[in-house]
């Protein structure tokens, strides 16, 4: 890890949870994924610029499966413990983003829930088909190869919960 020193590797061993280096690539995932919930001050002097782009007809996650994920995610959490954790589903044409969700653990890193990236669902409507993906270490999601590509979302939602290889919920 270059830039940090011996003295500051010690120091961030030590305090775990409540010193976390990140570098270039880190930072930028980070932004990237909460850019909406940044303020707007904030998002102005970001050089960045959202860009549109249109879905060829028929990319779009069929309804039914989209919401097969949603309600595999809310049953995820039992009513007395929304508090304190609970599974969501990000949308977009093409795929589905399963996330792990926590409180704040500390008033150093604000009011927002931490969001961990637990698997994908991307989906080819030329074969109606889904596949599964797993969130490496650096949230980066990475083909699962214990299971084939499948026309039933089901299939793969069992998968996660089986979690065979510990890549889903450890």
């Amino acid at each position: 890890m270059g830039g940090v020193n011996k003295v500051a590797r010690q120091e961030r061993r030590s305090q775990f949870f409540r010193v976390r280096v990140w570098d270039a690539d880190d930072l930028l995932d980070a932004v990237l994924c909460n850019c909406d919930r940044l303020g707007e001050e904030f998002r102005a002097d970001l050089p960045l610029k959202r860009i549109w782009s249109l879905v060829e007809d028929g990319q779009v996650v069929p309804e039914l499966d989209a919401n097969r994920v949603r309600k595999w995610a809310h049953e995820k959490t039992p009513p007395e413990y929304r508090d304190e954790m609970r599974v969501e589903v990000d949308e977009t044409p093409r795929r589905l983003t399963i996330f792990d969700c926590r409180p704040p653990w500390s008033d150093l890193i604000g009011p927002e829930w931490t969001r961990t990236p637990i698997a994908r669902l991307g989906y080819v409507n030329k074969r109606s088909e889904w596949t599964l993906y797993w969130a490496d270490r650096n949230s980066k999601f990475q083909r699962y190869r214990d299971t084939e590509p499948t026309q039933h979302v089901g299939e793969l939602l069992a998968e996660i919960d089986a979690d065979p290889t510990g890549v889903f919920w450890g």
